[in-house]
């Protein structure tokens, strides 16, 4: 199985494939946050570059490549809910799945260093553990946050 057809098809469509192109199986959906320096994650420009996430990785004592699951996947070795908790980069921004509190104010800190935010597949952006509450189900809770959260998404 070629490592690169299974590393961008877990990115692409959360499937494993074989070398041929065929689908083997198909993971559960989950919600992604990123960290990037974009407006909207989603969109092109302004990357993380690979080298500069590699530096990063490799600076970070709490970090460390995971090779065997892409090139650019790190393990972090804090506490977390879920065992093996990761980092992994695409198409210019950092991302995990579904992360607790802890990985995501690490995402905070690592966004801090790399001149960039974090950024919910929703648009929604984490700046410190009081937005780790408000969007903990995905979405701001009142109005009043919906509007806060636009206005940051402005600033970029």
């Amino acid at each position: 199985m070629n490592t690169e057809t299974v590393y961008s098809a877990r990115r692409e469509a959360d499937l494993v494939m074989t070398s041929t192109g065929q689908a083997a199986y198909s993971t559960s959906m989950g919600y992604d946050l990123h960290i990037t320096r974009r407006k909207d994650w989603s969109s092109s420009g302004n990357d993380i570059g690979t080298a500069e996430w590699l530096a990063y990785v490799a600076r970070d004592l709490e970090l460390s490549l995971w090779p065997e699951n892409g090139p650019y996947m790190a393990r972090w070795n804090g506490k977390c809910t879920y065992p093996d908790p990761w980092l992994d980069w695409f198409q210019g921004n950092v991302y995990t799945k579904n992360p607790d509190e802890a990985l995501i104010l690490k995402m905070v800190r690592i966004a801090k260093e790399l001149n960039g935010q974090v950024q919910g597949d929703d648009g929604e952006i984490y700046r410190n553990k009081r937005d780790v509450k408000i969007y903990r189900n995905g979405s701001p809770r009142s109005v009043l946050d919906r509007l806060r959260n636009w206005s940051r998404k402005s600033d970029c």
